[in-house]
């Protein structure tokens, strides 16, 4: 049965061991009929490629291992060249090949060796495999199961990016990332609601995490939009086009709707009032009820963003640290129903 090259993308860490397997098994030794020596400098049958991506705050790196010459391609254009063989691994043929400078100026992965007058490149490690090796040398040495070398009908390939005899996992394609924050008092907004649009159509949707940071990955380029809201701010529009590369849209201020989340009315002093006399007739009853701190120190439940509040009932704060909504009214409701326990 024939057998492929899978290799996980998202799995790289970079650490180049199969291209120092390859360039250990290869360099210096000669495996006819299969190939000639590499030479030592030059030659990389087994390239991990490195890109970035993104721009300052958020970059990341994605790591490509490339088995050039594992291409179906060459079989094609010079099948006189290449080996024949049942399990699907291309070689090329040391003696077919010699001066056929042509096909490693056409393949990528394919090198001339000027010295022996042959084209060379990954042959899949083949004189190994027919010594009952069950891997070639690279993906031996993948320690983290980011090569495989499998059976292509035991493996789930939805997806998957071919090239050749070799499939990829996990190809990276775009992100877009970002911040919202609060300019009137300089901090992050958590839990906006963050919707990817596309010509009018919804394609995704997030949240701000605990530091405001909102992202979406593995996109297609595109010319997109982000539609932002959250409890208390205007819905905003904001451009995101990474249609040539992965972007960072910047940190976003949002705001305001209604400014008296800050400044108080009268309404909300009288609530405040109202509740501060019952959180002191509650502190009257302490000795004979419950201990000194049950009153004044317990948990509400805030009734706009729905997060569990530790409150102490008379430090004069009565407002949600997460989005700020008005808890006069239920920390009074909750200090009176302690009391009257």
């Amino acid at each position: 049965m024939s057998k492929v090259f899978v290799i996980d993308i998202a799995k790289c860490n970079g650490c180049h061991n199969c291209q120092v397997a390859c360039k250990d098994e290869h360099c210096e030794q000669s495996w006819m009929p299969y190939a000639q020596a590499q030479p030592l400098t030059g030659q990389f049958w087994c390239k991990v490629n490195e890109k970035e991506h993104g721009q300052v705050p958020v970059v990341r790196l994605s790591y490509t291992p490339v088995l050039g010459a594992q291409d179906d391609a060459i079989k094609e254009y010079a099948p006189e060249c290449c080996q024949e063989r049942e399990d699907g691994l291309i070689v090329l043929d040391p003696e077919k090949c010699k001066g056929r400078k042509d096909i490693a100026d056409k393949f990528d992965g394919v090198f001339w060796n000027e010295e022996l007058e042959i084209c060379q490149g990954c042959t899949g490690c083949a004189h190994l495999i027919d010594n009952d090796w069950e891997e070639p040398r690279c993906v031996d040495a993948c320690c983290t199961d980011a090569l495989r070398y499998v059976e292509e009908s035991e493996v789930d390939l939805t997806g998957a990016e071919k090239r050749g005899n070799v499939y990829y996992l996990n190809v990276p394609k775009r992100f877009i990332a970002g911040l919202l924050y609060d300019p009137e008092v300089d901090e992050v907004v958590i839990g906006a609601t963050v919707v990817l649009m596309l010509n009018g159509e919804q394609i995704a949707e997030t949240v701000t995490d605990d530091f405001g940071d909102y992202r979406f990955v593995q996109i297609e380029p595109g010319a997109y939009e982000l539609v932002v809201s959250a409890k208390g701010f205007e819905t905003k529009t904001i451009a995101a086009d990474c249609t040539e590369q992965d972007i960072y849209v910047g940190d976003e201020p949002l705001a305001f709707i209604d400014d008296r989340r800050f400044y108080p009315s009268a309404a909300d002093i009288a609530r405040r009032d109202r509740a501060e006399a019952v959180i002191k007739w509650a502190e009257m009853r302490r000795d004979v009820q419950m201990e000194e701190d049950e009153v004044a120190n317990f948990a509400v439940d805030c009734p706009c963003c729905g997060k569990h509040l530790n409150v102490q009932a008379d430090s004069g704060i009565y407002r949600c640290q997460f989005c700020k909504a008005d808890l006069t009214e239920v920390i009074a409701e909750k200090a009176a129903e302690l009391a009257a326990k």
